[in-house]
């Protein structure tokens, strides 16, 4: 009896140094491998991403810069083609200038026919020779009732601005609009070229992905986004926002989630109109900390079952040696 209490009390000594063996050597270094993972995880998930959000910035500037350079380059011949500048400061309307405004106008219908990205396109002018027709507009004697001449800056020569269109009878949308003033020569009558891209063109042309994007002007109001609400709000810009290559990539708060975000200005072709471009990646950083912690848990319920089971199995062994040593 004496013998059996003995080896007993072996048994659990035993047991004792190779559980606390154990820990030491098995769960505490798996419980700093751990942590380490964690943040290791924690900054490659954040670091990819930042790539991909950045990549998508990158695409976005790449589309604008495209659509915007494209549509300079086909008005370039309509304003600087001295026979079409002429038109417009002269006092009688004979059969050549009448051969040279069908040629106009034969041309920027061929552009509007031919280009997805043109929403609409026309010249006005205040010359009341001219005659009006689908591609040219004659006005009288000022142009301040139109919404992109009073979004004009003075002096300027080419310029982006947004405008607004009537889609239907109840509905109206924002389109992004070039303005170039034609060089009649004449101190008298003027004419601007104005080419509004098609919003659903752009639309298409920008959502490749399920990023959050928004888009302005100079005056920081949100005209383009993803999302129709948040259209006309204020761009949610940081400090620094006068820097002509502002960049910012970070978390901002967003419909109530810390999400990642960058925001950088962008230079149209030639014009250099400094436009602003928001982009979430959907990331809520606030969301990123409890996934690990629950993928971390997850693994360390499946670790913390081995000491269980490795002390268990000690117990039924210290059992059996028992049960066979007999009296």
């Amino acid at each position: 009896m004496n013998w059996k209490r003995l080896k007993e009390t072996v048994n659990k000594k035993v047991k004792r140094q190779i559980m606390v063996v154990y820990i030491a050597v098995t769960v505490i270094p798996l419980f700093l491998l751990g942590i380490l993972s964690f943040g290791m995880l924690r900054g490659q998930l954040k670091k990819s991403y930042e790539m991909q959000l950045e990549a998508e910035c990158i695409r976005v500037k790449g589309t604008l810069f495209d659509i915007t350079s494209s549509v300079y380059s086909f008005s370039e011949p309509i304003v600087s083609v001295q026979s079409y500048r002429d038109i417009f400061s002269k006092e009688e309307f004979g059969s050549d200038e009448k051969q040279v405004y069908n040629s106009l106008t034969n041309f920027m219908a061929s552009i509007r026919q031919s280009t997805a990205a043109v929403s609409s396109m026309y010249i006005y002018t205040n010359n009341p020779n001219i005659p009006s027709n689908t591609c040219i507009r004659q006005n009288g004697d000022s142009f301040e009732k139109y919404d992109w001449y009073q979004k004009m800056k003075p002096g300027v020569w080419d310029t982006w601005v947004w405008t607004t269109a009537q889609v239907n009878r109840t509905q109206q949308d924002e389109e992004l609009t070039m303005v170039r003033r034609i060089n009649t020569g004449s101190e008298v009558y003027s004419a601007y070229l104005v080419i509004a891209i098609s919003s659903n063109h752009l639309r298409n042309r920008i959502l490749k992905t399920d990023s959050f994007i928004m888009a302005s002007l100079d005056d920081f109001n949100c005209i383009f986004s993803t999302d129709y609400k948040a259209e006309e709000q204020q761009m949610p810009l940081t400090e620094n926002i006068q820097e002509n290559h502002y960049n910012y990539m970070g978390p901002y708060r967003l419909n109530g989630d810390t999400v990642l975000t960058t925001t950088s200005a962008f230079h149209a072709y030639i014009t250099g109109d400094m436009a602003w471009r928001f982009l979430s990646g959907g990331l809520a950083v606030g969301r990123l900390l409890p996934q690990l912690i629950a993928a971390s848990c997850r693994v360390w319920d499946t670790v913390g079952c081995v000491p269980f089971y490795f002390y268990r199995s000690i117990r039924l062994s210290g059992t059996g040696s028992c049960q066979g040593c007999g009296t």
